[in-house]
């Protein structure tokens, strides 16, 4: 049933159009779903690793690939999933992480079958030719994200609180984005009419309309677990559109958006290294209703619903780790890094 639906997905792509699409996500858990244009969701299958898959690409023809980072302390791999026989192929291993604290987040492929990929937190762009299996670093800085890489209008764009786009020269700032998107795809239609979709690992589905500073969410995706990934069938499409102005840039504090995080400025944590208990300072509590801390994979490794002035660190092994506080709506409004020692 799953090879002859995703056979038929593609084929209604080719022949019919890309007016009702559907894309797919991975979970925290390695589970490939499909969610179609109703954000109705069909399980496929789970991909084969013992690794934890941070994103998923597909190709032109239809091909899935995935970037894995293993649990253990080997590097990240770049792999192809057969969507048929639910089969990994290791392509190729990605550079060593600095110090243990970067991971790879994002991939997207282009309509040449070259993916691009970047390190998490220093932020240089790699790209890996399909067809010559050679992988190149092409930028040296610029590109990190906790987020995916997705294009749009002939360049490469990607959120972290704002969205840059990349035209292969210079990087600029295009939009304002909620915190905490995870996942980024295009629905093509033409080079003029795209669908950009950024996707909170809580399942928030957000629609971005850069032309009027806009960011609506538009469907809640939390009943499919934490999302670590997505991949459209027609993103590559927008790859090959010239290269367009998208706006005129904005400024990087993001006001457009009024996000709450603003209300939110006096919150401080301390200590920072930590070692025992991290405490937090300025928590209105009428504002944060969830915490949670991630460790550099995205992984949730604390969540606390009762709002609370502490955090036992000693639950944590060393390393870097993200805090971050949600409003009432599920939205990100404060996000910190520590590290525990």
């Amino acid at each position: 049933m799953k090879k002859g639906f995703l056979l038929f997905l593609c084929f209604i792509l080719a022949f019919v159009g890309y007016g009702q699409q559907e894309f797919l996500i991975v979970t925290s858990d390695n589970v490939l779903k499909s969610i179609d244009s109703d954000f109705n969701s069909t399980t496929l299958f789970t991909i084969p690793t013992d690794g934890i898959v941070l994103d998923i690409a597909l190709s032109p023809s239809g091909a899935l690939y995935a970037v894995i980072d293993s649990d253990s302390s080997a590097n990240a791999t770049l792999n192809e999933v057969d969507l048929e026989t639910e089969t990994l192929t290791e392509l190729t291993t990605l550079p060593p992480p600095l110090f243990g604290l970067n991971t790879y987040s994002g991939l997207v492929c282009d309509e040449n079958d070259v993916l691009y990929t970047a390190k998490r937190t220093t932020g240089e762009l790699l790209t890996y030719d399909i067809s010559e299996g050679i992988l190149t670093q092409v930028e040296y800085e610029g590109f990190a994200t906790f987020g995916d890489y997705s294009f749009l209008k002939g360049q490469l764009v990607y959120p972290n609180n704002f969205v840059k786009a990349y035209d292969g020269e210079n990087i600029i700032s295009i939009g304002c984005s909620p915190f905490n998107v995870f996942s980024f795809i295009n629905l093509f239609s033409s080079c003029n009419e795209n669908i950009l979709y950024g996707i909170t690992d809580t399942g928030l589905v957000y629609e971005y309309n850069f032309e009027m500073n806009e960011v609506t969410e538009v469907a809640n995706l939390s009943n499919q677990g934490i999302i670590y990934g997505a991949a459209s069938f027609t993103e590559h499409l927008a790859a090959a559109c010239p290269i367009q102005t998208i706006n005129n840039g904005v400024d990087e504090n993001c006001e457009l958006l009024s996000l709450p995080y603003q209300e939110v400025s006096e919150i401080k944590i301390f200590p920072n290294p930590v070692s025992e208990t991290l405490f937090l300072s300025g928590i209105n509590r009428n504002l944060i209703s969830r915490i949670t801390v991630r460790d550099m994979l995205g992984r949730i490794v604390v969540v606390k619903n009762r709002i609370s002035s502490e955090i036992d660190a000693t639950v944590l092994s060393n390393g870097l780790y993200v805090l971050s506080l949600f409003d009432e709506n599920k939205i990100e409004v404060f996000s910190k890094k520590f590290v525990k020692y």
